[in-house]
């Protein structure tokens, strides 16, 4: 940026008799333009004023430009009022009134301050704004804008203003051409997300931002929310973003929660998320990390969802790991499994060490389309409409000290009557769903198992004392489904 050149050229230039040849040229920059110049002495200290309109020009088109202007030579300060504007090949910058110092390498532009630089294809415009230029000791232009600015920058030259990347904060800071940082309610807006923090901090060398404070990402049907939150863009494009600290990821189906969420994405779309938990440690209790959706919840110490293409695949669960429906039967009933252990049985559940999930592409939903009022056809033919890719659970397996209980009701029983009740536990639980029922349920290395009809729940007998002599075997369940 070549304005303090052009400011020192004016300092020089007015400072000396106006016959002189330094009053119409210095270096490369000339004062083109002046009314009156206007020399005085207030307290001892020699004062300049200039009534424009001013124009300072250099050799390579750099232009300077004010109604007026106060020099004071001695401190080597510069003064501009009203219109002031500075334009060169890759910037420009407009401000009611502007003031240079010299010393310090220092501008500081109040009033409608609007700086562009076209290279970057960035518009900051606000209250007040302040430059630093390059010097020994700071090799880096630095630009620190206040009063709640705003920037707006296009990611391409030939990108449509609808794709511009906005920044509103209290304050907006640039440190060289790179490393971006925003602090007070700091909103970012890009067409495919919209991104809140305290501050913000992003690096176009590496291509990270990175949001603290009350941080929060919304992106089309997902939000995503932390204590702080990290985007990998290279070249502008998302692959990974890092939530760390009361991490939540809401979606329009699933809701995941954990100590930290890690978003992998491929080509922008969501390919991977894991999430993590806080295990048992000294003196702290365990936080596990949870997934739920309107009638499934699944917990452990770390998740790993697998979602080529952002269609759900497969989930694992990692460390007392448990799932159940969320369907109950609004009671606290449980069934006495060995001596007084009991387990909940207002639900479907399964745990284990490890539990994986795996899911299938629903068939999509058919509706039936509306007849024309003026050509009424014998039948209206079934469409299928385009909707968004749904998946369903096909099949679930639990590893190591696996265990589970799954209602099931006599098609000819009572459809308002207690179901019936099967309790298995083994080394491993397979678990095959069709049309979201329990199909079929496979158990390797049985060790108990109990089932109850629906007639026989009431007055459940006690499991056989000694029938397994691991401890482990009916450890309470993650979640509270061993009571």
């Amino acid at each position: 940026m070549r304005l303090p050149l052009l400011l020192g050229v004016l300092v020089l230039a007015v400072a000396v008799p106006p016959g002189s040849l330094a009053a119409q040229q210095t270096g490369d920059c000339r004062v083109v333009e002046t009314e009156e110049v206007t020399r005085s002495v207030v307290a001892g200290e020699p004062i300049v004023y200039v009534r424009g309109p001013l124009l300072v020009r250099c050799a390579a088109g750099e232009e300077l430009r004010a109604d007026s202007a106060v020099v004071y030579s001695e401190r080597n300060e510069v003064q501009l009022f009203r219109n002031v504007s500075y334009r060169d090949a890759e910037r420009d910058l407009s401000a009611d009134r502007g003031s240079y110092f010299s010393v310090t390498g220092r501008i500081h532009a109040t009033g409608n301050v609007v700086f562009r630089d076209r290279a970057r294809r960035s518009t900051l415009r606000g209250p007040e704004l302040e430059y630093l230029r390059p010097m020994e000791g700071r090799p880096e232009a630095r630009v620190s804008a206040t009063g709640r600015p705003r920037l707006v920058a296009l990611p391409a030259e030939d990108a449509p203003p609808a794709d511009s990347v906005v920044i509103d904060a209290d304050r907006i800071s640039t440190i060289g051409e790179e490393q971006l940082s925003a602090s007070g309610t700091v909103v970012i807006r890009r067409p495919d997300m919209t991104a809140y923090g305290s501050t913000a901090f992003y690096d176009t060398g590496v291509g990270r931002l990175d949001l603290a404070g009350d941080a929060r990402v919304e992106a089309e049907d997902l939000e995503l929310v932390g204590d702080s939150i990290r985007a990998d863009l290279p070249g502008e494009r998302l692959e990974h973003v890092a939530a760390r600290g009361n991490a939540v990821l809401t979606g329009e189906d699933l809701a995941v929660r954990g100590r930290t969420l890690d978003l992998f994405f491929e080509a922008e779309v969501l390919q991977r998320l894991v999430s993590r938990g806080s295990p048992d440690a000294e003196g702290e209790p365990r936080i596990p990390t949870v997934a739920e959706t309107a009638d499934f919840r699944m917990e452990a110490d770390s998740l790993d969802a697998v979602l080529p293409g952002q269609v759900l695949e497969r989930v694992i669960a990692v460390g007392s790991a448990y799932a159940e429906s969320l369907d109950t039967e609004g009671t606290d009933a449980t069934l006495q499994v060995e001596g007084d252990r009991t387990v909940a049985i207002d639900r479907d559940w399964i745990r284990g060490d490890t539990i994986t999930g795996f899911f299938v592409q629903a068939s999509p939903a058919v509706v039936m389309a509306e007849p024309d009022i003026d050509e009424v056809p014998p039948m209206a033919e079934a469409v299928a409409e385009p909707e968004r890719e749904r998946v369903e659970l096909e099949r679930l397996l639990a590893v190591g000290t696996a265990g589970t209980l799954f209602r099931a009701r006599d098609e000819d029983g009572d459809p308002d009557g207690p179901p019936s009740l099967n309790y298995v536990a083994g080394r491993q639980i397979e678990l095959r769903m069709a049309d979201g029922e329990l199909e079929v349920a496979n158990v390797e290395g049985l060790r108990r198992g109990v089932f109850l009809d629906a007639e026989g729940i009431a007055a459940a007998p006690p499991a056989p004392a000694g029938e397994d002599e691991e401890a482990g075997d009916d450890a309470p369940a993650p979640g509270g489904a061993d009571r």
